[in-house]
């Protein structure tokens, strides 16, 4: 006597790919704003033919910038590492592991977008202004030599924001007095501005301000 059985085999099917619902960018970190722990980069789906339950990881973060749920929703890990200065874009490795325990493992790019990032205050080298007679013609003169740094690398350039007088213009990074000017004592102390020896060298002087900001355009 013979006797059939029917034998069933269960194949579990590998993980073929692995795809991000986005574009992978996310921005730099500045000094006054850096990307929060937790900020969403992409969700993370994959192909398999029996469809089973599927678990997500990465075997390399990108030096610990980058983070992945088991659903696969990438997030920001550690803002303050992401710099554009530093790296334009990061590599990931993304691995996809299937209810059997198969698994497909993927590299993924992510691009660090810049962030257009202010200069520093400017900086100066001031020095006094000796007229040989007074209301002698200044204009030209240097009053301060300029300096700032910007983060992106760009050259910053320097603009006069309050200069209730009209006194100085900007000549390249050097803070200069405007054409026209000649400076009188006696008018100075009319107009109100404080005249007087204040560094004890015998001089007098005015005591004035203006605003100069350094800008990237």
């Amino acid at each position: 006597t013979q006797t059939t059985l029917p034998l069933a085999f269960v194949v579990n099917a590998r993980p073929t790919d692995r795809a991000a619902d986005r574009a992978l960018v996310i921005n730099e970190s500045t000094a006054t704003a850096a990307v929060a722990s937790g900020t969403l980069v992409a969700n993370f789906s994959r192909t398999d033919a029996d469809n089973d339950g599927a678990t997500y990881t990465l075997l390399n973060n990108a030096g610990g910038r980058f983070t992945i749920s088991g659903a696969g929703v990438l997030t920001v890990a550690n803002g303050t590492l992401l710099d554009r200065e530093v790296a334009v874009s990061h590599v990931i490795r993304v691995r996809v592991t299937d209810a059997g325990g198969l698994t497909y493992d993927e590299d993924f790019t992510i691009t660090v977008n810049n962030v257009n990032e202010a200069p520093t205050t400017p900086t100066l080298s001031s020095q006094p202004i000796v007229m040989a007679n007074e209301n002698s013609a200044l204009a030209g003169q240097v009053v301060a030599n300029l300096a700032a740094t910007d983060p992106d690398g760009t050259a910053p350039t320097f603009v006069i924001t309050s200069d209730p007088r009209g006194w100085f213009t900007i000549s390249g990074s050097q803070l200069r007095i405007a054409a026209g000017q000649s400076f009188d004592l006696e008018a100075l102390k009319a107009a109100g501005l404080t005249v007087g020896d204040s560094d004890g060298d015998g001089r007098q002087e005015v005591v004035y301000s203006a605003v100069v900001k350094a800008t990237d355009g």
